[in-house]
């Protein structure tokens, strides 16, 4: 088998079990829905489909020579982003707000920001309290 249909097979088994997890969703919100705004639950059904697909696909793509020695796959991580940028660049027809992309707090949300923030603060403090190498958790929070 040639090693790019063996790619496109892998991105397949990687990504159909998360798409059969979801799809009932989109069934279901497509069914609820009226008739006039079906296309665009198919079309946001679509898009998330896709991203899917490309998350999965950037993420076993084979590593280049410049990301081959790093420990984690820093490769995917950056077409995901650069995918995400590039997307939400060209498609206009989501808004900001649709995207959660506001510039304004809304009330009350300084309070789950305040919980994210020690939660993140307080588990790598768990891990160094209980002895786990310190470099290891540095290297895994920048890239998470």
């Amino acid at each position: 088998m040639e090693p790019f249909v063996a790619y496109l097979y892998r991105v397949f088994l990687y990504s159909f079990p998360i798409i059969s997890i979801i799809l009932p969703f989109f069934l279901i919100a497509f069914w609820q829905t009226q008739t006039a705004q079906r296309l665009m639950v198919v079309q946001k059904t679509s898009i998330v489909l896709i991203f899917i697909v490309v998350n999965e696909a950037s993420l076993l793509a084979p590593r280049l020579q410049l990301f081959s020695t790093l420990h984690w796959n820093w490769q995917g991580k950056i077409i995901d982003v650069i995918w995400v940028i590039t997307f939400l660049h060209f498609y206009r027809r989501l808004s900001a707000s649709e995207m959660a992309l506001t510039h304004k707090l809304k009330p009350d949300s300084l309070r789950p920001v305040v919980i994210v923030t020690l939660v993140a603060t307080f588990i790598p403090i768990v891990f160094f309290v209980f002895g786990v190498e310190t470099q290891q958790i540095l290297r895994l929070y920048c890239f998470k």
